[in-house]
């Protein structure tokens, strides 16, 4: 987190695995998913090495522009 942009997070994946789950206005960050599962199904798995600027005010833009890496948590 940066003060000087305290509405955005950087995300990097070294290694450990990231998960990003998302609702229209709400962003979770964890290495499972069963964190945020109770609140979304939806979620991106992180590359290794790569990394993601998130944003509160892009979250419809960051959603569109991954929508091909989304994945649906599987109902129990």
């Amino acid at each position: 987190m940066d003060r000087e942009n305290p509405n955005s997070l950087v995300v990097a994946r070294n290694g450990s695995p990231i998960l990003i789950g998302m609702t229209s206005d709400t962003i979770y960050v964890a290495s499972e998913k069963i964190a945020f599962e109770k609140y979304t199904s939806n979620y991106i798995s992180m590359k290794d090495t790569e990394v993601i600027e998130l944003s509160i005010n892009n979250i419809n833009e960051f959603y569109k522009n991954n929508k091909g890496r989304i994945q649906i948590i599987a109902e129990k």
